[in-house]
């Protein structure tokens, strides 16, 4: 069976959460991350060994071959980006 490829937008606590759990099921693969801030965002990618990180959540899906269940881990980072839940 083929890994769900997640991307998780947010790089604070919430996200910090969902990493651990996703690292917990085998099916899962985490491939991207996003967060409004830089350093965070790249802190976060670097911590939970996620290979592609970006600011930009709409970054996320450019990548051709992806299936992606995304993960909304905080307000903020919507708020931030315009993103509407």
């Amino acid at each position: 069976m083929d890994k769900v490829r997640v991307g998780i937008i947010g790089s604070g606590f919430v996200s910090q959460v969902h990493a651990e759990a996703f690292l917990e099921v085998p099916e899962a693969e985490i491939v991207a991350s996003c967060g409004a801030d830089p350093a965070g965002a790249v802190e976060f990618a670097r911590k939970w060994k996620i290979p592609a990180t970006t600011t930009d959540y709409g970054r996320q899906f450019e990548q051709d071959g992806i299936r992606f269940r995304v993960e909304v881990a905080t307000a903020k980072e919507a708020d931030r980006s315009g993103l509407k839940i």
